[in-house]
């Protein structure tokens, strides 16, 4: 039962991150970017931040 609920939550949370506003991707994007060479900005960036953004739309969700 523990499993299935934990894939549900990340399941919900991907999705969530997917249809979050393209604004505030952007900002996300730039605010977890600036440390990053110029060079490896655009290709890690957007699969760190749409990670980030899950994992933090689930522990939204667990609080809420």
């Amino acid at each position: 039962k523990r499993k299935a609920t934990r894939g549900v939550q990340e399941l919900v949370a991907v999705s969530h991150a997917i249809y979050l506003p393209e604004a505030e991707l952007q900002v996300a994007l730039r605010t977890a970017t600036q440390h990053l060479p110029l060079t490896a900005r655009q290709r890690k960036a957007t699969r760190g931040v749409l990670k980030f953004v899950a994992e933090s739309r689930a522990v939204y969700l667990l609080e809420t």
